[in-house]
């Protein structure tokens, strides 16, 4: 069921996250043994692997979503754990994966040309309900800000 898969990514995020506290508060994507995989079956999704322990977690999503954070991430990001891109992609992917498989806080959205036009119109330079998956400006708010920093969230 969707509510043993969310509690079962929890505990086993939780658990990774204690474990990485006691080891050391130097962490980066290679410690976390974290890669990327294009789908074979579908090459616009991009999947991302994490191995830890005797088990791998696998999150996917749209390349150029994925490429979008990767970017943003490199420019803005003041990350006290060194540079660590996919362990934050995937903590944002691990968390809207619940939300998605709970079918809760799906974000509706306007399409980018609105946005476009909007912002040429009126001079429009801020979402206030986005994420970093579906985000249009630059500048933007996001429900969940400790993990959607890292990616320009405010």
């Amino acid at each position: 069921t969707v509510l043993s898969h969310m509690s079962s990514f929890s505990s086993q995020m939780s658990k990774l996250t204690s474990d990485l506290q006691q080891k050391s508060p130097k962490w980066s994507d290679l410690t976390l043994s974290l890669k990327t995989k294009i789908n074979p079956s579908d090459p616009d999704i991009i999947e991302v692997h994490l191995k830890y322990s005797d088990r791998t977690l696998s999150l996917h999503c749209y390349c150029s979503h994925f490429n979008m954070m990767y970017i943003k991430y490199s420019q803005t990001s003041s990350d006290t754990y060194h540079q660590c891109p996919l362990s934050r992609i995937f903590t944002v992917l691990g968390r809207y994966r619940i939300f998605w498989r709970l079918k809760v806080g799906a974000q509706a959205s306007i399409s980018s040309e609105v946005f476009l036009r909007m912002k040429e119109e009126f001079g429009v330079g801020h979402e206030c309900y986005a994420s970093p998956l579906n985000r249009s400006c630059k500048s933007f708010c996001s429900l969940f800000y400790n993990t959607d920093k890292y990616f320009g969230s405010v």
